[in-house]
Formats: C-alpha cells, structure tokens, sequence
C-alpha cells in the first residue's frame, strides 16, 4: 500500500512538473512573439517620424505663405481680388491636405496600441487552442484488431 502512494505521489509531482514546464514554454513563445511585434512597431514608427516632421515643415511654411500673401496685399493694393481668392483657395486646399495627414499621423501613433491589442488576442486565442488540442489528445490506433 505504501509502495502505490509513493508512486501515485511521484507520478503528480512528474505530471505536475512536466505542465509547468509546458507552460513555461508557451510563455516563451508568447514572450518571443510580443518581442518580436514590439520591434517592428518600434521601425514603423521610425519611418514615420521624418513623415511628421516634414507635415510640421510644411505647415509652418504655409502659415509663412499666409503671411506674405497679406504683407503683399497690404503693402501694394494692386493685387486682383480674383488673383488672391484664386491663391487664397489654393492655401486652404494645402491646409486642408495637411490637416488630413495630421489626422492619419495621429492614427498611426495609436496604431500600435490596437495591433498590440490584436496580436496578444491571437496570441491568446492559439495558446488556449493548443491546451484544447493537447487535452483533446488520443492515443493513435496501433493497427491490430482485436482478437
């Protein structure tokens, strides 16, 4: 009697054992696959950041165009009405592009958020299906029929 519970006693501690260790697997390979996502974020966003610069230039040098336009209308009174509608509709029409690259910037900067967001889901979703699938493990048929 002592002799089974000491090897019905060994046998969960191995069982025991041997699902930590497949967890600590798993946390591997999900820890390596976020390393890995968190990475390519991380030069995504490098080639973004000269995009947003060059967006910031450009505005400062519209805000600067609005500016002379005004100097010139001021200073020489010549300038058509026609001519400056015509330039000033073409200065909201940059400044409208420009706001619409602003906006898809700042939907870039929280894109890595919502990727991560997915990526831990998926990662979540093929963990839990490998537990289902191991759980689910049947020996295979050896082949011989029964006598």
């Amino acid at each position: 009697m002592a002799k089974v519970l000491k090897d019905l006693v060994l046998a969960m501690i191995n069982a025991t054992l041997i699902l930590i260790l497949l967890c600590l697997f798993f946390a591997w390979r999900v820890s390596s696959t976020l390393d890995g996502l968190v990475a390519t974020f991380a030069r995504n966003l490098e080639v973004v950041a000269p995009l947003r610069e060059d967006v910031q230039g450009m505005a400062a040098e519209l805000a600067a165009l609005r500016g002379d336009l005004q100097a010139v209308k001021s200073q020489t009174g010549e300038v058509s009405s026609a001519t400056m509608t015509r330039i000033k509709t073409r200065v909201d029409q940059i400044d409208a592009k420009l706001e619409d690259a602003r906006n898809r910037m700042a939907d870039l900067q929280g894109a890595p958020e919502r990727l991560m967001d997915q990526a831990l889901q998926q990662a979540s979703d093929k963990f839990t299906q490998s537990v289902i699938d191991i759980r689910n493990c049947t020996p295979p048929d050896s082949g011989v029929a029964g006598s």
